[in-house]
């Protein structure tokens, strides 16, 4: 199951789909999907001392409809050709990275 981190912030959904997109682009994970339409921002993390294949995380902004938008970011392992039971928590840091660069 994915591991999520979430944050409100009270700014334009344009805002903050922008700072979401360059705050992943800056701590220079691999985009590999952009849908603004859809508040979707899809990347890959490298080899760490966490996982051997990185992790697959997703950025998603939301519209409330009452002036505030909502940022949910989540990642899962990835399994392309390594056996890795654990994560060690590293989707959360990755999170906590991309909400500190944003």
């Amino acid at each position: 199951m994915p591991k999520s981190v979430t944050r409100n912030y009270s700014l334009t959904y344009e805002q903050v789909f922008n700072k979401a997109q360059t705050a992943v682009e800056k701590l220079g994970y691999k985009i590999y999907n952009v849908d603004k339409a859809k508040g979707l921002i899809q990347f890959k993390t490298p080899m760490s001392w966490f996982s051997w294949a990185g992790q697959d995380m997703s950025v998603k902004v939301s519209d409330n409809g009452n002036g505030t938008v909502t940022v949910d970011i989540s990642g899962v392992r990835n399994t392309a050709g390594f056996m890795q039971v654990y994560d060690w928590g590293e989707p959360g840091m990755i999170a906590k990275r991309v909400f500190s660069q944003m």
